[in-house]
């Protein structure tokens, strides 16, 4: 709209004169060519074209992530990257939702049944928080001694339990004790927990890019178009499992995880096909190699950040 434009030659921004008399944006710094003393129907028509581009962007990346596994990673690899939504915009969009969504859920559950049996009965002491489980040989009563422990005392009492003393079971015991007594709620812990695996992740998807390009670079020697493809493929992962669990938040309750993960390894086969195009046992070697190696690495930190949470409170 060459009426909202401004019609100076230099770009007031940086003062570079601009490539071309009809140009709409700078191309030193990128600002758009545009006279803040238009009006108002110009910026409203600005706005709703920007807002309704990213939406048509966004929902063509959301169908082909879908019914195309692989089809971006290898439109990006090819330099068609305009009418996606970039990588690491989708992740963080879609990895907010999934994060919030976990934490919707995990405060409907309240205190779980388990808990409940165990702070009132002189049972080990056994803590199952979602994929966190610890377990001690000791009773409620005992839990509620241990909070007021010192280093020493720590110690001696895990030594006389067969259990070896240290930083990570100091710490196991104390958070326990603590959630068992209810000086720190679940919902709290889970919040938390939530908080550091999301944070873990940061550090976890460019390491299964680092392993992508180990296994792949013979196809792709740049890291960097492994690393979209991760983001890609953690982006997916999180809207299936986004899928699986938005009905839980009516219904209260869920479960069987089982599934959603199945759907999550078909789906990096058939992306991996299709972004790499190497044949079906060659990916799926490469797929079991690195998927062994990236799930130690993920249980590794998800125990780190159960670790960070409890030693938080």
């Amino acid at each position: 709209m060459m009426d909202q434009r401004n019609t100076a030659t230099h770009c007031p921004n940086c003062e570079t004169e601009y490539a071309a008399a009809d140009a709409a944006y700078c191309h030193q710094c990128g600002q758009a060519r545009r006279d803040i003393r238009s009006p108002l129907r110009f910026w409203i028509q600005s706005f709703f074209e920007s807002v309704f581009n990213y939406d048509s962007r966004l929902w063509r990346t959301l169908r082909t992530l879908f019914t195309q596994p692989g089809r971006i990673s290898a439109d990006f690899n090819e330099g068609r990257r305009v009418r996606y939504v970039e990588p690491f915009r989708l992740y963080l969009l879609v990895s907010l939702a999934f994060f919030l969504i976990q934490g919707s859920l995990s405060n409907k559950e309240g205190q779980p049944e388990e808990l409940s049996r165990i702070s009132q009965s002189d049972d080990t002491t056994r803590l199952r928080i979602n994929m966190l489980t610890t377990s001690f040989p000791t009773n409620a009563g005992e839990m509620a001694r241990v909070r007021e422990f010192n280093e020493t005392q720590m110690d001696s009492f895990l030594i006389a339990k067969d259990i070896s003393p240290n930083v990570a079971t100091r710490m196991l015991m104390k958070g326990t004790s603590r959630l068992m007594t209810g000086a720190v709620s679940i919902q709290q812990f889970k919040q938390s927990f939530m908080t550091n695996v999301s944070r873990t992740m940061f550090i976890l998807v460019p390491f299964f890019a680092f392993l992508l390009w180990l296994f792949f670079r013979g196809k792709t020697p740049y890291y960097i178009s492994h690393l979209v493809f991760a983001l890609h493929f953690h982006s997916a992962f999180f809207l299936i499992f986004i899928i699986w669990y938005l009905p839980m938040l009516f219904l209260g309750k869920y479960g069987f995880e089982s599934i959603p993960m199945l759907l999550c390894v078909a789906y990096l086969f058939m992306s991996l096909r299709n972004t790499y195009q190497e044949s079906r046992a060659i990916t799926g070697i490469k797929m079991f190699s690195a998927g062994a190696i990236y799930l130690f690495m993920v249980l590794l930190g998800v125990s780190i950040a159960a670790l960070v949470s409890i030693a938080s409170f």
